[in-house]
């Protein structure tokens, strides 16, 4: 009768807390459990091969006692000697038919240094712990728990102030947590000791006098002895979750400086893929933020001639063996293949040792600003003489325009030399034309006492320059100008036009609507795409609100209302709209809005971007229409069978017309996945599939319920073809296993009800036909026998 440590009997008293051990009348070991091979320092398949004898020095001790018991009655025995290690035993010897069971009594004192190792273990972790019982009774708990408590109730909390307590009502004695934190621990401390779940953990909120903040509860079961423990464990995580919140703060606002910057942002990893862009960078090279993240910058953005040089001393910084160049210049190709050239400023980013991970740069597009240098270069030698001027000059003049003072840092010509300026009048020294605006300025500013400002080009040393005045009136008819050279801002707006024209350029080639609106939610303007969906022009709806110039008329008024009211707390991501185009086609589209503010944060416009979702919702549909078909047979499951039975079974009630419900289960299923393996029985199943088609129109509802068990909705037939159905039925079984080269035959139990204006609801009504099938199934198996 030797048992090994898989034996039931040695499970059995592994769950002894005491050393045992189990020897028959000779002597020989039959089991013991962990503590007794530990407390004689042996393993226990080697005691299994020994006798008493071989393990204590006084055996004869244990040999008296084994004469001496009768009866069954418990035998004390005293100071047995231990061979391997010299320790003596004190326990209780009892005898079970044929066989001695010996348990070792164990000293309080190692049950005391247990607990007391285990509560300094507990005590060294930097988190509260407290271990409950099946009860929920308090076993042990640490110093962190402890001072907790202590903080709860404003007093130092004794040992004996919790333990054995049952843990929910200790601590809604002290009113340790709220309502809603009570109830979570209970029912997930629960869970955890019925066995529902082995460990469970979750965040939530902890305020308790001083005490505020977030909290991770980790819930574990344990099982010790045969015993089930709930160790429960609770991390103050506060700092952790200020940390994230600052993090995901810092990185949101590190995106935003991206976005609004008017500079282009490029990082490269270590293999020159791109890992982040900006608008600006996508706006210049005229690709989308997802077409350039991962792609290799050199092949992708730059010029292929100095493709592989610019790459090779990319590669040397990486490395480490050349430095980067703060700044410099080179063109990149857009897109659609045009160059700009961009002036670019350079930096490495290292880890925290130091070794670079990545290259970030921030480019400036100074295409227009070069050709404009080339250009005046050409256009003059003489543009060198030209001196950078002080951005103000001023003039006094009286009624008349003559000119009584001239001041300024360095010389801003007005037309002619500034020599020749003191003393002139305005038209001594100006163009005609221009003349004429300063004396209908100077008339002006006179009559009314404002200032007057006017605005002019003029040609200096054959180079249009613009000009700013603004005249302000002064005492005894006298006019002060001042005037400012506008030349760099006018460039300026001219360049903004052209990045305007260029903007929505790139906004028509989108494949997707785009509508920009105004503070007031009017339409200001739509891109070509936008047309071609809707079949609606600028036109048609400029001033319109919102989108409500395309919405299908039977839309959700409710669902509109809930988008306009996102829309004025910020921006709204992917909501679904039905339109009606011009044409009258419908369609789904998603939309996104982003609010756009000026420098200061004032909202300046709203740009949707509507996408044509019409293909992924139809395709949804499909998927719904997939959630209730068996994917082995193509047969609806049960799901999709309960559905569409019910709803035609309420049908058969309002049209009092008749249906049948036959329930198939397959007799010989086990066989065939025993004998011949599941692929066989998923063949088989796929047969029976086809014989249930072949036996039913294509209205009837065909199902796999589950397993091996089918079902069918005969609708509109009357009972007396009932019968010829299943008859229909097991002719089509029986041709179908005559020309089979399967290695079974299909074998079915049928189960028949007919439904007339039965009151059973399709429950019952399957529950009737499961009978009759095993009804059937029994009287089968009768005749084969």
């Amino acid at each position: 009768m030797t048992m090994n440590s898989k034996s039931p009997l040695y499970q059995l008293l592994s769950h002894i807390n005491n050393p045992v051990v189990v020897f028959n009348v000779k002597g020989a070991i039959v089991t013991c459990n962990e503590s007794f091979a530990n407390i004689v320092s042996l393993p226990i398949d080697s005691l299994l091969q020994k006798t008493v004898l071989d393990v204590f020095d006084n055996s004869t001790v244990l040999l008296d006692a084994m004469n001496a018991l009768k009866d069954a009655e418990p035998v004390t025995i005293a100071q047995l000697k231990i061979k391997n290690n010299n320790a003596e035993l004190n326990g209780t010897l009892t005898r079970i038919e044929d066989h001695f069971c010996f348990i070792v009594q164990q000293k309080d004192d190692d049950v005391h240094r247990h607990f007391a190792l285990l509560q300094t273990i507990l005590n060294a972790i930097p988190r509260m712990i407290v271990v409950l019982d099946e009860g929920g009774n308090i076993v042990i708990a640490n110093k962190e728990w402890i001072a907790f408590l202590s903080n709860v109730i404003q007093k130092q909390v004794e040992y004996n102030d919790y333990m054995q307590k049952n843990f929910f009502a200790f601590c809604d004695e002290l009113q340790c947590f709220d309502q809603n934190l009570h109830s979570l621990l209970h029912e997930n401390v629960q869970k955890v000791l019925s066995n529902q779940s082995q460990t469970i953990s979750f965040e939530h909120t902890l305020r308790v006098r001083d005490l505020s903040g977030w909290y991770r509860f980790v819930i574990s079961r344990y099982t010790l002895n045969g015993y089930v423990y709930c160790v429960l464990m609770i991390n103050d995580i506060s700092e952790q979750k200020l940390y994230l919140e600052k993090i995901q703060e810092q990185r949101d606002t590190f995106q935003k400086y991206l976005d609004i910057s008017p500079y282009m942002m490029v990082v490269l990893n270590t293999e020159g893929k791109i890992t982040l862009v900006n608008k600006m960078a996508c706006k210049i090279l005229g690709y989308t933020e997802e077409e350039l993240l991962g792609k290799d910058w050199f092949s992708t953005c730059l010029p292929s001639e100095i493709q592989e040089d610019v790459r090779s001393v990319f590669k040397k910084i990486i490395q480490g063996e050349l430095k980067p160049v703060e700044f410099y210049e080179n063109p990149v190709i857009t897109k659609d293949g045009q160059l700009r050239l961009i002036a670019w400023h350079n930096s490495i980013v290292t880890d925290a040792k130091g070794t670079i991970v990545a290259s970030i740069s921030s480019g400036e597009d100074i295409t227009k600003q070069k050709q404009m240098e080339i250009e005046l270069l050409k256009s003059s030698t003489n543009l060198k003489a030209i001196v950078k001027a002080f951005p103000d000059l001023y003039v006094v003049a009286d009624k008349d325009g003559v000119i009584h003072d001239y001041q300024f840092g360095e010389e801003m010509k007005l037309y002619a030399p500034s020599e020749k300026v003191i003393g002139k009048n305005f038209k001594d020294i100006l163009p005609e034309h221009i003349t004429a605006l300063y004396d209908n300025a100077l008339k002006e500013t006179l009559a009314t006492g404002k200032v007057v400002g006017i605005e002019y080009p003029i040609e200096i040393e054959g180079n249009e320059h613009w000009r700013e005045a603004r005249l302000v009136p002064m005492l005894k008819d006298r006019v002060m100008v001042i005037i400012r050279d506008v030349t760099q801002r006018k460039k300026v707006e001219l360049a903004l036009a052209e990045s305007e024209r260029r903007y929505r350029h790139l906004v028509n080639r989108i494949p997707a609507a785009v509508v920009e609106m105004n503070v007031q939610g009017e339409i200001i303007f739509v891109n070509d795409y936008f047309t071609a969906l809707t079949g609606f022009t600028l036109q048609d709806v400029q001033g319109t609100q919102w989108f409500r110039s395309i919405l299908h008329p039977h839309e959700d008024k409710r669902k509109i209302r809930q988008f306009v009211n996102l829309m004025e707390q910020g921006d709204v991501s992917n909501f679904e709209f039905r339109i009606l185009s011009k044409q009258g086609k419908e369609a789904i589209i998603s939309i996104t809005t982003s609010n756009i503010q000026n420098a200061v944060g004032k909202l300046e416009r709203i740009i949707c971007i509507g996408n044509d979702i019409t293909p992924i919702v139809e395709m949804r549909e499909k998927l719904k229409e997939m959630a209730i078909k068996d994917e082995l047979t193509g047969l609806y499951n049960r799901r999709g069978f309960i559905m569409l039975a019910e709803q035609q079974l309420k049908l058969n009630k309002r049209t009092s017309k008749g249906s049948a419900l036959f329930y198939v289960d397959m007799d010989n299923m086990k066989t065939i996945n025993d004998s011949m393996g599941h692929h066989e029985g998923d063949k088989a199943l796929i047969d029976v599939a086809g014989i249930l088609r072949l036996s039913f129109r294509d209205s009837d509802i065909i199902a796999r319920l589950g397993g091996d068990e089918f079902a069918v909705f005969a609708i509109d037939c009357e009972q007396q073809y009932v019968d010829m159905m299943q008859m229909r039925l097991i002719d089509n079984i029986n041709e179908f296993n005559a020309k089979s080269l399967r290695q079974y035959s299909i074998s079915l139990s049928i189960g028949c009800v007919y439904i007339g204006d039965s009151s059973l609801d399709l429950n019952e009504i399957i529950v009737l036909a499961d009978s009759k099938m095993y009804k059937n199934k029994l009287e089968r198996k009768k005749q084969r026998m």
